[in-house]
């Protein structure tokens, strides 16, 4: 079917989640006049040969409903509601074609900034540092400021709070400079801001941004407050990769209905140092694992002994793969280009997930299941980290583990089950 409305260039929301609920409101309600504000649309272009203007209106609003608009129609041609937008049509303010890219980036922000559901998003306000910056250099050249003087700070945010394109948006400094931190750590530092697996696009695909509880401001403290943590705690001693994933799953994206997993108070940055425990001391790099005292009569012993030899000689249970011994687990140290520092929680985590992906990996798990795994194995670890406890379900048992010398083997364990249930490996007797 042909569109005759088309996202802005420069209203390039990724908000995949929101169109996901758009779609379910459309095909119940159709697109309702007056509820979400003005349809904001620039006029095609002039073709220069014919006269004729040529092309598709493109949306500097309403661009993410329009396109779940569409997006539900294919596949449900004929619903009723769907079908009632398509014959009223949509009742639009039509903006010249030529309007300026700041004026038409000053309207998108306006617009947005009214949305009560998904206003500006962490992500756009992000992508909005290279303007900022330029806009924000060239002031301090015309004026003369220079970052020595007393009151730099002061006009700097003036400037920003003031500015026609940038003030609604950036309401203070400190949100100016959490997401400036957070973009010159994707883009600068890590080299992963954009592209279609960039972190910007991975999070548009994967945050919940109609939910009332996140707020960009304390989002962007404590992405950009375990951004820092990770990165000078560790120095080179985490990979590019590995990094992107941890940033991806910094608690903000699963589980809304958890208090303790999504980031709406910078009081959550503490959370986030539950990470950089250090491991020296723990049974972990000890080994020294405490004896459980044996309890119950020889009677008790014998029958339990008699239902494990029972189960294991069961034909209908599969045995579960056994992953080889992981090296280096008693390490307390770390190597790194400034030499040698102290072993992290996040450090051993990371060991041991890696550890489980190589060794899958020889079984003949396809790539594209390893990295999935290995997301969601540090999302696990993760909320373990947060939380203080976690739920884990392995071949021999559902438990709750309060301990990271007990939830580290069951998480190896919990990875192969995953995998099992999945059937991304075939097993004798499955």
């Amino acid at each position: 079917m042909p569109k005759n409305i088309m996202r802005h260039p420069l209203n390039n929301r990724v908000q995949n989640g929101v169109k996901e609920c758009y779609k379910q409101s459309c095909r119940l309600r159709g697109i309702v006049e007056g509820v979400r504000g003005e349809a904001w649309l620039c006029e095609p272009g002039v073709d220069p040969k014919t006269g004729d203007r040529s092309g598709p209106y493109t949306a500097l609003s309403f661009a993410s409903l329009v396109e779940s608009f569409f997006s539900a129609l294919e596949d449900d041609p004929s619903n009723p509601n769907l079908q009632c937008t398509l014959h009223r049509g949509l009742e639009c303010r039509i903006i010249h074609h030529r309007v300026p890219p700041s004026v038409a980036k000053y309207l998108i922000h306006l617009h947005n900034r009214f949305h009560s559901g998904s206003s500006t998003s962490f992500c756009e306000l992000v992508n909005l540092i290279p303007d900022v910056e330029s806009a924000l250099q060239a002031y301090k050249l015309h004026a003369g400021i220079k970052w020595t003087q007393k009151d730099y700070e002061t006009k700097c945010s003036e400037y920003i709070r003031t500015h026609p394109e940038f003030g609604e948006t950036f309401s203070s400094w400190v949100l100016f400079e959490s997401a400036r931190g957070c973009y010159n750590a994707f883009e600068k530092k890590w080299q992963m801001l954009s592209g279609s697996t960039g972190v910007i696009q991975q999070l548009g695909e994967s945050v919940d941004f109609l939910n009332p509880r996140i707020c960009n401001s304390s989002v962007l403290q404590c992405i950009l407050h375990a951004v820092n943590s990770v990165t000078a705690a560790l120095y080179d001693g985490v990979s590019q990769d590995d990094m992107k994933v941890l940033l991806l799953e910094v608690p903000l994206l699963e589980d809304n209905a958890d208090a303790n997993w999504v980031i709406d108070s910078t009081s959550k940055k503490t959370k986030i140092n539950n990470v950089l425990t250090p491991m020296s001391g723990s049974v972990v790099t000890t080994g020294d694992a405490k004896k459980k005292k044996a309890s119950g009569s020889a009677k008790a012993r014998g029958k339990a002994k008699a239902k494990a030899k029972a189960q294991a000689g069961n034909n209908n249970t599969p045995a579960v793969p056994q992953l080889p011994d992981e090296d280096h687990v008693h390490e307390s140290t770390v190597a790194c280009s400034v030499g040698v520092r102290q072993k992290l929680w996040l450090d051993d985590m990371l060991a041991c997930v890696n550890h489980v992906c190589t060794s899958v990996a020889t079984m003949g798990v396809e790539a594209v299941h390893i990295t999935s795994l290995k997301a969601q194995l540090i999302r696990t670890a993760l909320l373990f980290a947060i939380k203080g406890s976690i739920v884990l379900e392995t071949a021999k048992a559902t438990r709750t583990h309060r301990k990271w010398s007990t939830c580290r083997p069951a998480l190896k364990e919990h990875a192969m089950m995953l995998l099992i249930q999945a059937r991304f490996f075939m097993l004798p007797n499955l």
